[in-house]
């Protein structure tokens, strides 16, 4: 009888020691937190995937984003840091502004009114680019993954 303790007590401990290495990345997050890209910061990760595959309600990334893509240099391959990213309502009203990262990164799980849609542009070193077509969702990286339409540039 002792015997099956030990073993239980054992495969117990492995357990509690495996659940605790196989914490995620993003524990620096908690719940109720609101998660905004700034300039300069390097904790994103998974440049030009789309972040909605893992920052969803039912997804293993920390956080719900309501927005979130990569920007790159005109190139398409490098991202591009420290620009900012604007969203504006039909009457040029800017309702959105976020910092894209170290890594080029932008993201927020702040919510967002979408309304008839908003329109995304990137503020680069010498210019706004405006996408003319208005969008109802966050996901940039979903449609503009570089293989079915272009990755979001900015010179």
């Amino acid at each position: 009888m002792i015997y099956k303790n030990k073993i239980g007590v054992l495969i117990l401990s492995l357990l509690v020691l495996f659940c605790v290495g196989c914490e995620n990345d993003y524990d620096y997050y908690d719940d109720d937190e609101i998660i905004i890209s700034q300039f300069g910061d390097d904790e994103s990760h998974k440049t030009g995937q789309n972040c909605m595959d893992c920052h969803t309600v039912d997804g293993s990334g920390e956080g719900q984003f309501s927005i979130a893509g990569t920007i790159y240099h005109e190139d398409q391959i490098t991202p591009y840091e420290n620009v900012t990213v604007k969203l504006y309502s039909q009457a040029d009203i800017v309702e959105i502004i976020l910092e894209v990262d170290a890594n080029g990164n932008f993201y927020t799980n702040e919510i967002v009114d979408w309304g008839d849609g908003l329109f995304p542009s990137v503020l680069g070193e010498t210019e706004e680019q405006k996408m003319i077509q208005s969008v109802n969702n966050g996901a940039c990286n979903e449609c503009h993954d570089g293989t079915t339409t272009p990755r979001i540039f900015s010179n």
